[in-house]
């Protein structure tokens, strides 16, 4: 498999996640940190892909779902609806809404814009089963992901140099699963489904957003943050125990005498700070190169501090604009990306490259010095 490009710490791959993570050699990765689409939020103009089914079918396109293949009756029929309401499946297809295949159930369309919150959850599951095989049995797996509100407008253009290049057709289906307004709890979704798949769910951290996108809703607070989870293969795996300050200084001698009251034996202070906690509040400088759902470098430093061991290798299987391959190349660290979209590899490679030039002036100024 050839890469579209390659440094001497990392390597990108561009196409599906799926298929690609399929050619990667097994127990290869220490640690996969990603950001994959939220649900009906944003089309990035990418050639839609085919998504379950059989891949020997010849694929028969149409508006209808083969019932015997989803969900339930009640949600079958509001899928139905929206799809059977659309002006054309040319039209659907064109903005990335996708098709179902009437002999195998195959849906065709690109991540992100399912027809359905729980699709979306599904795939993204298929795809996280595929880096567990990649994964070292000493792995871990951290999800950054936030949710959408049904009947919320749906997806708003594909982006180039931060500003929309077209308008795309699809709009989010009014009702599907769970009634308009209400939010389609992705996030909660995919740890249920990930439970069921056998993983370690270790952690609910939640990054605290200072510069939050505003809001229009005046009927609910303004969401200022996203969830990122902590999974592992296991319940023994590598991981090196962070600290931070304590908030108010360390605990005075009556709260450590209370502490050795309740647990029976003396309270010992750590100097190097109590264990960091699970609300991380990190500002995002955003990148106008790239589309917007970016996430700053300091949100990698913090899990990749715990999970990532000494020459160890870090995976995104949505590279998007290349924060993680930016990062890894910052601190040295081996890494290997996927990005489906032409325009991203371009962008990435671009960051990538002067993340190295920077490095080496950087060094230079040292050996100066």
């Amino acid at each position: 498999m050839t890469p579209y490009f390659s440094t001497s710490l990392g390597r990108l791959y561009q196409g599906n996640a799926l298929a690609v993570l399929n050619e990667l050699d097994p127990e290869s990765v220490d640690v996969c940190f990603t950001s994959p689409p939220y649900w009906g939020l944003r089309n990035y103009g990418t050639e839609p892909q085919i998504w379950d089914g059989d891949p020997e079918c010849a694929h028969v396109w149409g508006d209808e779902i083969p019932g015997r293949r989803w969900g339930n009756a009640e949600n079958l029929c509001g899928i139905q609806a929206t799809i059977a309401g659309s002006r054309s499946n040319i039209e659907a297809m064109e903005s990335g809404h996708g098709a179902f295949c009437q002999s195998c159930g195959a849906w065709r369309g690109d991540l992100g814009m399912e027809p359905s919150p729980s699709l979306l959850v599904r795939h993204l599951a298929d795809i996280f089963d595929k880096v567990r095989r990649c994964l070292k049995p000493s792995g871990a797996l951290w999800i950054d992901i936030g949710d959408s509100y049904a009947g919320s407008g749906g997806a708003g253009g594909d982006w180039k140099h931060g500003r929309k290049r077209r308008e795309v057709k699809w709009r989010q289906p009014k009702q599907v699963e769970v009634p308009r307004k209400s939010r389609c709890a992705v996030p909660e979704r995919i740890v249920v489904e990930m439970l069921d798949r056998g993983w370690c769910y270790r952690n609910h951290c939640i990054w605290e957003k200072d510069n939050v996108r505003p809001e229009s809703a005046l009927d609910r607070f303004t969401q200022n943050f996203d969830d990122v989870f902590f999974f592992t293969l296991c319940e023994k795996y590598y991981f090196k125990t962070q600290r931070e300050d304590f908030a108010a200084g360390k605990p005075s001698p009556r709260a450590q005498l209370r502490v050795s009251q309740r647990s029976g034996r003396p309270c010992k202070i750590n100097h190097e700070g109590r264990i960091a906690r699970a609300i991380w509040k990190i500002y995002n400088p955003g990148f106008s190169e790239a589309h917007t759902a970016t996430f700053p470098t300091e949100l990698l430093a913090k899990p990749l501090a715990a999970t990532l061991p000494p020459g160890g290798v870090v995976l995104d299987p949505f590279l998007g604009s290349g924060t993680t391959a930016e990062f890894a190349e910052r601190i040295g660290a081996r890494w290997i990306g996927i990005e489906l979209s032409t325009a991203n590899c371009e962008i990435i490679r671009e960051r990538v490259e002067w993340e190295a030039r920077q490095l080496k002036l950087d060094i230079g100024e040292e050996a100066a010095a």
